[in-house]
């Protein structure tokens, strides 16, 4: 019981996180569900904008420090067939 009340907490916190990219909620949801663990490993620190937004993937231009910048890719959720990547 406390561990999922952990896990709430912590999809809470991502929700809450405010990028400088002015991302609807809907697509800031979807950024951290599919790069929510590089954030969290501190791959990136913002994600700064979209810089190619498609139909099968999007690609943001995140920031981190001290590698100024990194891209990062997401795909659709799951439920329409999904992964994730960061480079």
């Amino acid at each position: 019981m406390q561990v999922q009340a952990e896990l709430t907490a912590q999809a809470e916190e991502r929700r809450d996180y405010t990028f400088t990219y002015d991302a609807s909620r809907h697509e800031r949801l979807w950024i951290m569900d599919s790069l929510g663990a590089f954030f969290e490993m501190h791959w990136f620190s913002d994600v700064l904008r979209l810089v190619k937004g498609g139909k099968e993937a999007s690609v943001y231009q995140c920031g981190s420090r001290p590698v100024p910048r990194r891209a990062a890719t997401t795909w659709p959720p799951r439920s329409t067939g999904r992964a994730s990547s960061a480079a």
